[in-house]
């Protein structure tokens, strides 16, 4: 039994066609896998989430940090994993800053911008709204080259050996051979990284052509509320709906304040339940929550941290390590045998 010679074609010309994307997005992806560690050694040194650090002293370093109600404001809040204060400045840029002095850090900022622009780089190629597009179809072209992969290997499968997966060193006449072993082994965790980031893309892109909000599936509850108020008594209004919640992003463009939280327990590490505040006299508060939501509108929400293993256990961060880097790896070498095979 072979496989059909038009899925050879179409596996050889597709995997051409997005190579170098690919591997821009993998060598990108493998940094971003480690954003928040190499910061949080590099950048904020020893710095670590006091015991005894509550909601009510989060709101009283926010009131330093935003004490007028109608200026624009991008912050979130100190967790255990990054354990300070960011800041989103007007021009895009990031600042970290220290848990009760709120002085900015000063060590090795240029982790800081260089982070923010691989970030930028791995989701939109630098190109905006087009970026993505062209990140959702490669995406897409990636599985199905995976999955056509597997079709492809499925006649030889009972040749495969172990000692071809990660050869060392390798071998130059054998890079197909090595391509094909090492593929397979790797198709679970590329699936999985490569599905995670087309979903999360094709969601950014539908939301953009058929201009919808983000949350539009998300059930909202309205109610009176109190204005004129600091962005500080806004969010201690916010508590009020989610009282053992953990405040993540906190947003305000003048016009309306915006507060999300994480609940215990939730996966999510920034946590999708959300509270929006208008600060104009008459307008009320907004409160969406996620045990809420439809059950596809929380499976879109998992798709984050799935594709960044972003408060996810090391062990998964490893593993979506191995992907990128395998990725790497079968982009090379598939190259290589495309190269080898045109100049026999």
């Amino acid at each position: 039994m072979r496989a059909p010679p038009w899925l050879i074609r179409w596996h050889r010309y597709c995997a051409l066609a997005v190579l170098l994307f690919v591997l821009l997005a993998s060598v990108s992806g493998v940094l971003l896998l480690y954003k928040k560690p190499l910061l949080r050694t590099l950048v904020a040194e020893g710095a670590q989430l006091p015991l005894n650090y509550t909601q009510q002293q989060v709101q009283r370093e926010l009131a330093q940090l935003a004490p007028e109600p109608g200026i624009s404001q991008r912050l979130k809040a100190p967790n255990a994993e990054e354990p300070y204060w960011t800041r989103t400045l007007p021009d895009g840029s990031r600042q970290l800053l220290q848990i009760e002095t709120l002085q900015p850090y000063t060590d090795c900022l240029w982790l800081v911008t260089a982070m923010e622009w691989v970030r930028q780089f791995h989701y939109t190629l630098l190109a905006g709204a087009a970026g993505e597009v062209v990140m959702l179809g490669v995406g897409l072209s990636l599985l199905f080259l995976l999955f056509g992969g597997i079709w492809l290997w499925w006649p030889a499968r009972r040749g495969f050996r172990w000692r071809w997966v990660a050869p060392f060193p390798p071998v130059g006449r054998r890079w197909l051979l090595y391509h094909r072993h090492s593929g397979i082994v790797l198709v679970p965790t590329m699936v999985l990284s490569v599905a995670t980031g087309t979903i999360m893309l094709q969601q950014k892109v539908w939301n953009l052509v058929s201009a919808a909000p983000p949350e539009t599936e998300e059930p909202v509850r309205s109610m009176p509320v109190n204005t004129g108020q600091t962005l500080s008594q806004l969010l201690q209004r916010g508590q009020q709906e989610f009282p053992g919640g953990w405040p993540t992003y906190l947003r305000t463009d003048g016009t309306q304040a915006r507060f999300r939280f994480r609940q215990p327990g939730e996966w999510h590490a920034n946590g999708r339940n959300w509270v929006q505040v208008g600060t104009e006299q008459g307008e009320g508060l907004e409160v969406s929550r996620t045990e809420e939501a439809s059950g596809t509108r929380r499976l879109l929400d998992q798709m984050y941290p799935l594709h960044s293993a972003y408060g996810l256990p090391g062990w998964y961060r490893l593993s979506m390590l191995v992907s990128g880097i395998g990725a790497i790896w079968l982009s090379v070498v598939g190259g290589l045998s495309w190269w080898q095979r045109r100049h026999r």
